[in-house]
């Protein structure tokens, strides 16, 4: 999956897998879970560093548990 600046990923998986693409610097994401009853949780932001390019396609898993809104 490519990621676009300014524009949501939508997913029912708690894993998101990125492509390549994104340039070497600090890139800030916001993670907002909605529930099964499209009750939003408390948006949360980390930071990623790319510090190089690299030819295979790492896996980043969000760092804690994910807990379901009911």
């Amino acid at each position: 999956m490519r990621l676009k600046v300014g524009q949501p990923v939508e997913s029912t998986s708690p894993l998101l897998l990125v492509d390549g693409g994104l340039p070497v610097g600090r890139h800030v994401f916001r993670l907002e879970v909605v529930g099964a009853r499209e009750r939003r949780s408390r948006p949360t932001e980390f930071v990623v560093d790319i510090v190089e390019s690299v030819p295979e396609r790492p896996i980043t898993r969000f760092p804690g548990p994910i807990r379901p809104i009911v």
